[in-house]
Parts: C-alpha cells; sequence; structure tokens
C-alpha cells in the first residue's frame, strides 16, 4: 500500500486477502481518500467500493 503523492509506503500486509485488507483499509480516513489502484479482483472492488464510494478505482491491467 502506499500514497503515491508523497512518494510513501503506507504497508506491507501479509496476505492479500479481503478481510486483511479491509482491516487495513477501515483504518485510513475515508475523506482523504481519493482514487485507488487495485487488481482485477471483484471482491476487491466491491470492497473498495464500499469503503470509498466517492473515490475513483482504477485497474491495474498487470496483476491478471
Amino acid at each position: 500500500m502506499t500514497e503515491v503523492r508523497a512518494k510513501r509506503v503506507l504497508g506491507i500486509r501479509k496476505d492479500d486477502r479481503i478481510a486483511t485488507l479491509k482491516n487495513f483499509l477501515t483504518n485510513l480516513p475515508g475523506d482523504k481518500v481519493k482514487e485507488v489502484c487495485i487488481d482485477m479482483k471483484e471482491s476487491l472492488r466491491k470492497l473498495v467500493e464500499a469503503l470509498y464510494p466517492e473515490a475513483k478505482v482504477v485497474a491495474d491491467p498487470t496483476s491478471i
């Protein structure tokens, strides 16, 4: 997980399970999240859209 504009690593998770990611993402200030780049997993897209409905979601095509 990175904050692109600040060029800062926010953290590295032990796995990419939805529960692990949800635990991490719910601790971020939702009003500050404007864009999210994710891999193309449908479950991840749904999680991000539920947590940050106003954020722009971009899929990384290299994650296939």
